[in-house]
């Protein structure tokens, strides 16, 4: 990770781009847990 990143003082922000697999799963987990 950058410095920029792990700082705890004015950090920046990281994104984190998830493939479709992934996003699905989460997704399903999501779903699952709210209905």
């Amino acid at each position: 990770l950058w410095d920029e990143v792990k700082r705890f003082d004015n950090p920046h922000t990281y994104y984190v781009d998830l493939s479709q697999k992934l996003w699905q799963i989460k997704y399903d987990l999501l779903r699952e847990k709210t209905f």
